[in-house]
């Protein structure tokens, strides 16, 4: 053995081929590869920069002519490392020629071959018969590796894949790989990717190009299709322009086979102080639609001001109120009624916040338009110190209300102002919460020919005193703890008549759990509830004393009203009952795996439930999901889900779901496929049956999608309808 200086060595910069490959998912298991890339067998931590470790069994070192190892040679320099049976060394050509079991390896690869030759005067050299290995669980193998200098690297006849070397699901071939290291640019010619054991080609591409590094390039992304009664196939081509380091367009043509061509177009930018997203489809001759221009937009903008100022864009729009219902792939897109346009201008300090807000819609469905808010100002004070002992806050508005479509409706501003003192008084054992509340609101209204009084106002005083108490017990071997918690609330308002107030942003709100401890039963400030009532509750919860996580709570509670409720929304009567529903939440781990959760609301005058929505979750080690629930509301509707991913065998599983109208004897949406999933890749056939917005016809669609380990996905987007409709399923 002898250790020898050299002042220069080959790069070894075959990893670079890592750089188009290597876009590990943390969401993929990790495949089980046989051959590993083995551990440097550095001898030493104090080699100086640039020395070389030299190794073997038998060693002839000469200064003039070829130097001869045998036996176990060993090269290793600067963190990289050469093994092989047999190497020359020629001192004046500066030339390296390994033979035999040739192992190269770096700390994120292993490459191994039968020769390879180096020239550390020119840094070329040439590897064949090569087979990589890299640490991210990719590999493959090529007939020729060629190295010109430092900065271009030629491939021959090489291949790609995640999977395991000896039953590759997919691999990615090409006659001719360019690697362009000072461009940071690599190009392959002839690729075609094949699937399945036996190698079968399922795509070709004459020719792309790929970055060597984690920086973006312009180029074809993966393609796409779609499939919909609506719109008939279709398929999408995206390309990506890299314009900056901060901002970059893509443009993706689809071609509809009912409609035409649709241009989607997505600017993305970033600066210090601005990101944002700008989204534009448009089909400008729609076949199907009389050759109507469509189109639809979505803005999103940030800028931050200052350490505490920023602002806020969200805009969309579409060029018909049909748009969802023809291009929408769910029937919660298809079923949206309303597009927002929002500019926010947001600041705090230390003790206050301020919103400023202009806000207006576009209404897709015909039914009544929300008023817009041109503009929208709130301030709220909530100093950090007491006063005289109590917790303080003041939350104002101001508020003018347009109908830019309507000249028949009331508009107008509105001015709200309340002030809120409040003291707490606790312990472990309890709490004890007094309130006062005083507000005042003042409106100034442009009636429009509506009879009513211009500048109506309101100013009103609410009290409130909010208690508990605390108690618990250890059961299981003191492993657990349960609590047991009485809450009562009680509250009062002053009744004002509010009649000749109009109704600009209010409704009344489903009652609730959380409703028991609400000081007034409607959103919005152009109602103020006339309250005298008495909230009583009890919660129960199971927690683990270890950790302090809770396993298993329910809650139950009731209203009890004093006097009748004479502020309602207009149209409504005067509410004269006693007392609510009971309110009923429960949630936890009622056996392994499962979990349940349910809100429910119980009326005790007629023994039956008013609403229910109850949830029952399954999974298991094995991926084993069952999901099932039940919602119902009196008079309104009645629906049962179910969905599952169910393992079948060799990585096979069944999914689906199923959302049912149990009042109409009706499905609303039916989601059925089987997908393969392994270490490297997935694939989805799923097929979905919706009700679309009209109430009456469905629409059918047909997704097929193949993701591939470090490569990337093409087709229908199956996965991510799968992750919106079964819990837990990824």
């Amino acid at each position: 053995m002898q250790t020898t200086k050299l002042t220069t060595w080959i790069p070894l910069s075959l990893c670079l081929l890592v750089s188009p490959v290597v876009l590990a998912d943390s969401q993929w298991q990790s495949c089980d590869i046989k051959t590993k890339p083995s551990p440097l067998l550095t001898p030493t931590e104090k080699l100086l920069a640039g020395s070389i470790y030299l190794e073997a069994d038998k060693a002839l070192l000469r200064d003039e002519g070829l130097s001869e190892l045998s036996g176990n040679v060993v090269f290793i320099k600067d963190g990289k490392q050469l093994i092989s049976d047999t190497a020359t060394f020629d001192r004046i050509a500066e030339k390296v020629i390994a033979k035999g079991n040739v192992k190269a390896s770096t700390t994120t690869m292993e490459l191994k071959s039968q020769q390879a030759e180096f020239n550390l005067k020119t840094d070329n050299s040439i590897i064949t018969n090569a087979k990589y290995q890299l640490s991210q669980n990719g590999q493959g193998k090529s007939s020729s590796i060629k190295q010109y200098g430092k900065n271009v690297t030629h491939l021959d006849n090489a291949t790609y894949s995640t999977c395991p070397v000896e039953t590759p699901s997919w691999l990615l071939s090409s006659s001719k790989i360019k690697l362009h290291h000072d461009k940071e640019i690599g190009t392959a010619r002839n690729v075609t990717l094949k699937v399945s054991k036996k190698n079968i080609p399922v795509f070709y591409f004459p020719y792309f190009s790929f970055p060597l590094t984690d920086k973006r390039k312009s180029g074809f992304l993966l393609p796409s299709y779609t499939s919909s009664d609506k719109s008939g196939f279709g398929v999408s081509l995206p390309y990506y322009f890299n314009l900056a380091p901060n901002y970059d367009y893509t443009v993706t043509p689809t071609y509809l086979v009912d409609r035409g061509l649709m241009l989607g177009n997505e600017f993305r930018y970033l600066t210090q102080n601005n990101n944002g997203v700008i989204h534009y489809d448009v089909l400008p001759n729609d076949d199907k639609k009389d050759k109507q221009n469509r189109y639809l937009y979505n803005v999103k903008h940030f800028t931050r001001l200052s350490s505490r100022t920023h602002l806020d864009l969200t805009a969309e729009g579409v060029s018909d109120s049909d748009y969802f219902d023809d291009f929408g792939s769910t029937l919660t897109a298809s079923s949206r009624t309303e597009l927002k346009r929002q500019l926010d201008i947001n600041t705090t300090g230390n003790d206050w916040d301020f919103l400023g807000r202009i806000q207006n819609y576009q209404l897709l469905d015909g039914g009544t338009e929300p008023y817009a808010r041109l503009p929208q100002v709130v301030f709220n004070y909530h100093p950090i110190e007491k006063v005289a002992g109590m917790d303080f806050s003041v939350a104002s508005e101001f508020v003018y209300f347009d109908k830019q479509n309507i000249s028949d409706v009331t508009t107008g501003s509105r001015f709200d102002i309340s002030t809120k003192f409040s003291k707490t008084f606790s312990s472990l054992a309890y709490f004890v919460k007094p309130s006062l509340k005083l507000r005042h609101t003042q409106y100034d209204l442009d009636l429009n020919g509506n009879t009513g009084e211009k500048t109506p106002s309101r100013s009103l005083n609410t009290v409130s005193l909010d208690s508990g108490l605390f108690f618990e017990r250890e059961f299981s071997h003191g492993n657990k703890v349960q609590t047991l918690e009485p809450r009562l609330f009680y509250t009062r308002t002053t009744f004002k008549d509010q009649s000749s107030i109009p109704i600009f942003d209010t409704a009344e709100n489903s009652f609730s759990y959380s409703q028991l401890f609400s000081d007034n039963r409607f959103s919005g400030k152009d109602r103020i509830e006339d309250a005298n009532r008495l909230s009583a509750s009890l919660t129960s919860r199971v927690l683990d004393k270890e950790d302090g996580n809770e396993l298993f709570r329910v809650s139950a509670g009731q209203l009890f009203h004093f006097d009748n409720r004479k502020v309602v929304i207009p149209g409504k009567s005067i509410e004269t009952s006693t007392r609510s529903e009971f309110a009923i939440e429960l949630s936890g781990q009622v056996a392994k795996n499962t979990r349940l959760s349910s809100i429910s609301l119980w009326d005790a005058d007629t023994n039956n439930f008013r609403s229910s929505n109850v949830q029952l979750h399954y999974k298991n080690d094995e991926n084993l999901v069952l999901n099932t629930g039940y919602r119902y509301r009196e008079n309104e509707l009645e629906q049962s889900n179910l969905s599952f991913s169910i393992p079948v065998k060799n990585n096979v599983s069944l999914v689906g779901s199923w959302d049912h109208d149990l009042q109409n004897e009706r499905d609303l949406e039916t989601v059925v496929g089987v997908e393969y999933a392994n270490c490297c890749v997935k694939s989805r056939l799923v097929a979905r049956k919706y009700l679309t917005a009209d109430n009456n016809s469905y629409d059918n669609a047909i997704f097929v999608e193949f993701e591939f380990k470090g490569l990337g996905a093409f087709g229908d987007p199956a996965g991510h309808i799968l992750e919106d409709r079964i819990h837990g399923y990824n």
